[in-house]
């Protein structure tokens, strides 16, 4: 029971910690329901609630695992939920194996990770918010989508659940000093990692983006 706890209270200080003083606008919805979800929820720990994660064992003692369908094919994954640190910031990440993809009697390792068929977290000012491509912000038609304002990097990778369906939510710096974001998608498969490759825009489906705000 105290180590549930010390896990509740852990992920709760995460949330709590880089979503203070924080609202979010709403720039773009496929889907009114989940997004304005979101929007009120993101940064609760309820809204994380409804996947079961359980301790790892790996060289820094930072890493959790859960069993679910994170590509929304009807077939479990094994999803891994690493910590780490950049430029003093806590960022979170995943890695994504088939079910027999994991020996659990064997420490999980960096060569492991690398070996993942599935990676979703980004290191650098990389992911373009595509969607502005076909329907831009008011009044900024003339915006190119490698603009800065349109891209995001992750420093935060959570899943949920929402509706019967899994869904990323990938949080952008809360210190850059442009337009920040929270990007909610649907994951199909493949490798979103370090810097953006045009090639790999299958590996999500945008669905919400959330300009992140500052107060």
């Amino acid at each position: 029971m105290i180590y549930i706890k010390s896990i509740f209270l852990f992920v709760l200080l995460m949330l709590s910690s880089s979503t203070y003083a924080i609202e979010y606008r709403l720039a773009m919805s496929k889907n009114d329901k989940l997004c304005n979800y979101v929007k009120n929820n993101y940064g609760k720990v309820e809204m994380l609630m409804g996947i079961n994660w359980k301790k790892i064992s790996d060289s820094y003692n930072t890493s959790y695992y859960s069993i679910l369908d994170i590509n929304n094919d009807k077939k479990n994954e094994i999803v891994i939920k690493g910590y780490g640190t950049t430029q003093g910031l806590d960022t979170t990440f995943l890695s994504v194996y088939p079910l027999n993809g994991i020996n659990f009697n064997e420490k999980f390792t960096a060569k492991m990770f690398i070996k993942s068929p599935g990676k979703i977290g980004l290191s650098s000012l990389s992911y373009p918010l595509k969607e502005f491509s076909k329907r831009p912000l008011v009044g900024e038609e003339s915006y190119l989508i490698d603009n800065a304002y349109y891209r995001l990097s992750a420093i935060k990778v959570l899943p949920f659940i929402f509706g019967n369906k899994v869904y990323v939510a990938l949080q952008d710096w809360p210190n850059a000093k442009r337009r920040k974001w929270l990007l909610i998608a649907e994951y199909n498969s493949g490798e979103l990692w370090g810097v953006y490759k045009p090639e790999n825009d299958n590996v999500l489906n945008d669905i919400c983006y959330l300009e992140i705000i500052n107060k």
